[in-house]
């Protein structure tokens, strides 16, 4: 978990599947791919151990016998695993009332939660910028749709 923010409530089977967009995981794949042609941006299979632990954590049975380096560079895992952890993104986001925006997921996932809560997206470095700039360059129009969708 990350330090100072508290765990979001435990997932269940009816909120598991509350998944972002179809095309905003896509979206996000297709950037990732783009800055780490190296796992071709299969899901989130640049994701970090902290990451990876929340995942476990939020869903054990689901991750039960996996690992990091061997099951994110599949598909069959690491797209699940892409909607998962942007469901728990969304969930520390509400617990610290961070306005639900693409802007602030994209930089909650790309920089940290405690950044943009406490820095404020405005202020994110140049990488996260570019990173989200990208991200509204392929979603647009549904970038906006999205922003609205985002923030219930």
């Amino acid at each position: 978990m990350w330090r100072g923010t508290p765990a979001p409530p435990p997932f269940t089977d009816n909120t598991m599947r509350e998944a972002l967009d179809n095309e905003f995981i896509s979206a996000f794949i297709e950037v990732g791919r783009s800055q780490n042609p190296v796992n071709n941006g299969v899901g989130i299979s640049n994701i970090t151990p902290t990451a990876w632990k929340d995942l476990n954590a939020h869903f054990p049975e689901r991750y039960a016998g996996l690992t990091l380096e061997r099951d994110m560079k599949k598909e069959e895992v690491a797209l699940p695993a892409a909607q998962d952890y942007f469901q728990i993104l969304k969930n520390y986001m509400v617990s610290k009332r961070i306005p639900m925006t693409m802007d602030n997921l994209v930089g909650a996932y790309t920089w940290g939660v405690s950044n943009v809560e406490k820095v404020g997206i405005e202020n994110a470095p140049e990488e996260v910028k570019n990173y989200i700039a990208k991200m509204r360059h392929i979603l647009e129009p549904q970038a906006v749709e999205l922003d609205a969708n985002y923030n219930h």
